[in-house]
């Protein structure tokens, strides 16, 4: 292509009162190469039908999250606020393993969401999401309560890494 003599590419034809065309010619691809899928995302880890409650005011994070655990072998419900998420959780309630809440959100916090989940069902798994780097990093506890953390905006690899990690320790 170097030896390629870009005047033979192109032409204007331009007409006073009719107006001006533009011609272009570009060499074509044969078959555009598929992107190499990431080795990590490959090899994150499966759910193997698990339940999970992903409560989230973000739409598209709700999404993200549903997408990826779903392609990867969970099952998914979703709720976009703290209230809805309740009631899902209660509609659901033995059939959930694991529940991702954001942690901040208009109405009821994540954190209080995650707590009342908690006392109605202790051996159920609790992930939290926070776009604030501290609130994120705080994973350890809340009143005793085991809570891990995501932060926002989610990696495919962590979120697959936490939900299994988080199930296994659940039901270990």
């Amino acid at each position: 292509m170097a030896n390629l003599d870009w005047s033979q590419c192109s032409a204007v034809e331009s007409v006073p009162g009719k107006g001006t065309t533009f011609h272009i010619y570009l060499p074509a691809l044969a078959a555009v190469p598929a992107a190499p899928r990431p080795a990590a995302f490959i090899n994150a880890p499966k759910g193997r039908g698990e339940m999970i409650l992903v409560i989230d005011d973000d739409d598209g994070i709700r999404l993200i999250a549903e997408r990826i655990l779903a392609t990867h072998g969970y099952e998914v419900c979703t709720a976009p606020d703290g209230e809805t998420g309740l009631l899902e959780f209660e509609r659901q309630r033995n059939r959930i393993n694991l529940v991702i809440c954001d942690q901040m959100m208009p109405g009821i916090s994540g954190l209080d969401v995650l707590e009342l989940i908690h006392r109605r069902a202790p051996k159920v798994g609790l992930i939290t999401m926070s776009g604030l780097f501290d609130q994120a990093s705080e994973s350890s506890s809340r009143a005793g309560i085991s809570i891990h953390s995501l932060p926002k905006p989610l990696k495919a690899e962590a979120l697959l890494r936490t939900v299994r990690q988080v199930i296994d320790g659940v039901t270990a």
